[in-house]
């Protein structure tokens, strides 16, 4: 009796100090929906942006000048892109490192990891890189890999929701 009261003491600190519900990595309800939001903001504004830059323009002399909705999408990305950095930090210590320890989904896991540390490189690089042909590529590799996150990031949380069935 004594060892279970214990056990359950412990589960219910470690529960508190992590804010996750059922261990193991598992994130509260409150930061599910929290990181569903800036990465579902993070996504949609990148794809707004993008048609924005390539379909809204008017052709003609103005094709090179960037557009209201543009500029306003790119700064919506860059502010979400901040929040999903510090969300980043929470997810390694909350998320990352007790789910790694129980082996679950470590495929899928690592994808996103590279993914997101590709994605903030990139990011860093075009705000500093002034070389336009530089800019261009490391441009396409970004909204290509943005565009794609979505995938590994859906077959992570599909895959959590199998283990429950």
């Amino acid at each position: 009796r004594r060892q279970r009261l214990d056990r359950d003491r412990a589960r219910v600190r470690n529960r508190g100090h992590t804010g996750s519900r059922g261990g193991r990595g598992r994130l509260s309800l409150r930061r599910e929906i929290g990181v569903y939001v800036v990465f579902g903001v993070l996504w949609a504004s990148g794809a707004c942006w993008l048609v924005a830059r390539y379909f809204l323009r008017p052709a003609g002399e103005l094709a090179d000048v960037p557009g209201a909705a543009e500029s306003w999408w790119i700064r919506l990305h860059a502010l979400t892109g901040f929040l999903a950095l510090w969300l980043l930090g929470l997810l390694w210590v909350v998320h990352v490192l007790p789910a790694w320890r129980s082996g679950r989904r470590r495929i899928s896991g690592i994808i996103l990891a590279a993914l997101l540390i590709v994605l903030i490189g990139s990011a860093y690089l075009l705000y500093y890189v002034g070389d336009e042909d530089a800019r261009a590529m490391i441009s396409t590799v970004h909204w290509l890999l943005g565009l794609l996150f979505a995938l590994p990031f859906l077959l992570h949380l599909l895959l959590r929701r199998q283990r429950r069935l």
